[in-house]
């Protein structure tokens, strides 16, 4: 089912979102995704870490601009609109595919609190396809694409409705927290790969990583954001956005990021091998994408294997 955008939805939540216009910035998506392509164990995606980090900015950089009313919900996800529990498990209840979320809930809710997970199932559905036709660019265009919606939902602020502290008085904390905090990006990408890769090479972590649907990994990556929501703005408001502030807030956007480059990574390295690819790993060049319209049509998941390619610190470049 393409999303049903009719006049009266469109309006409604164009006015209810149009402050929410946020996103890790440039930066920020920049480092998720070339950490997650490096740290993949797959050699064509770890080849093409520019042209992936390019095409993460593309929703915000591109899309945006061109097709904001239908762009815009693919980039959150509030989970505490659903929920006042925090933690794991805290949506384990909440209807994983689209068509019951909007059967449950009424689609103007669902729209209006965002689609993010739906939106990477589809791109890695896309992905896949390609994968499997030996198209390679297809294939980059695609997981480029969607390391932004992931590198979203590791991003608290994203996953809650006082999503820019508008409703604790703390306007700007949004902005502040991911762009203006965040600017050296080689230093600040050498941490977020060093902090993802410990992640992978956690047991427990990869445990989950490796045997959890795609649908299921986006909802604990939301539950695991969202129980950094208070400390966000608890740094905000004790320590200000300067000094000592600054720090908290870097080091908890480091750690962020890391978890989402490291679901990130897991996701390349689960879709190389349930797609089989056989594709050289040159590097190959890509444009920016037209606006892709949502499809939600599908109950997609990984592939029912059960083991992927290892992912050692070894594999890459720290």
């Amino acid at each position: 089912m393409i999303r049903k955008l009719n006049g009266f939805i469109v309006g409604a939540i164009f006015l209810l979102s149009a402050s929410q216009a946020f996103s890790w910035g440039a930066t920020g998506h920049q480092i998720v995704a070339g950490a997650g392509a490096s740290l993949s164990g797959v050699a064509f995606w770890t080849n093409n870490v520019q042209g992936i980090e390019q095409l993460s900015t593309v929703p915000d950089r591109v899309w945006k601009a061109t097709s904001y009313q239908l762009e815009s919900m693919n980039h959150w996800f509030q989970g505490d609109a659903y929920t006042n529990v925090l933690g794991k498990g805290s949506l384990s209840q909440f209807p994983r595919s689209y068509q019951e979320s909007i059967r449950k809930y009424g689609e103007a809710v669902i729209l209006k609190n965002g689609v993010s997970p739906w939106r990477i199932q589809q791109f890695y559905s896309l992905a896949l396809a390609a994968l499997k036709k030996g198209d390679a660019q297809s294939a980059m265009i695609y997981v480029g694409v969607m390391s932004h919606y992931i590198g979203d939902l590791s991003q608290p602020l994203h996953d809650t409705v006082n999503y820019d502290g508008q409703l604790s008085g703390q306007k700007g904390i949004h902005k502040y927290f991911e762009t203006d905090n965040i600017q050296d990006m080689q230093t600040i990408g050498r941490q977020v790969q060093a902090e993802a890769s410990a992640i992978l090479q956690n047991p427990s972590n990869l445990n989950v990583l490796m045997n959890t649907s795609l649908i299921d990994l986006s909802f604990i990556e939301i539950e695991r954001a969202l129980m950094f929501r208070d400390q966000v703005l608890s740094n905000d408001k004790k320590l200000g956005r300067s000094g000592s502030g600054a720090q908290a807030q870097l080091k908890l956007a480091i750690s962020r990021m890391a978890d989402g480059a490291a679901i990130y990574a897991t996701i390349l390295n689960r879709l190389w091998k349930e797609a089989q690819a056989n594709i050289p790993s040159g590097q190959i060049s890509v444009g920016d994408p037209a606006f892709i319209q949502d499809d939600f049509s599908g109950t997609l998941h990984f592939s029912e294997v059960k083991r992927m390619t290892r992912i050692d610190a070894d594999d890459c470049e720290l």
